[in-house]
């Protein structure tokens, strides 16, 4: 018997400016006028090692996100926000030098997640929460996994 998991992902490109984040203009090396924004390219989800005959617990989750960023420079802060109400570690990454003058695609450090109740169905949600520059949250990938 396998393991046992629905995996969501989910893929959106609005930049902040118009939803009402970081406006046009702000941070020193942006271009004056252009656009600033933060999006979510790519929220995934994976189960790391997997045996596609048996997964045998404990059975590793990872969530990963791509982030694409408009027109700033400086740094970006975030951190993975679980369903059960816990974060993980609050991280930084520095924006690429490009950024400041157009887009360009930044990989955050993933968030791991294990899963060691065997034949327990365990439902949980992750999503990435970017603090700065701008506080944007990104959609839930919500995930199902048992283990054996």
């Amino acid at each position: 018997m396998g393991s046992s998991r629905l995996v969501g992902s989910c893929v959106t490109t609005a930049l902040l400016a118009a939803c009402g984040g970081v406006k046009s203009g702000q941070g020193p090396g942006a271009a004056a006028g252009a656009p600033q924004g933060v999006a979510f390219k790519a929220v995934t989800e994976h189960v790391l090692h997997e045996d596609t005959k048996e997964s045998k617990c404990p059975v590793t989750l990872r969530f990963e996100a791509v982030l694409q960023l408009t027109h700033m420079d400086g740094k970006v802060t975030y951190r993975w926000e679980h369903s059960d109400g816990s974060a993980g570690t609050t991280g930084e990454t520095d924006i690429p030098g490009a950024a400041s003058a157009g887009t360009v695609e930044v990989k955050v450090i993933p968030d791991d997640w294990t899963d060691s109740k065997p034949g327990v169905l365990v439902m949980l949600t992750d999503r990435l929460h970017v603090l700065s520059p701008v506080d944007k949250v990104s959609p839930p990938v919500d995930v199902q996994v048992r283990c054996l």
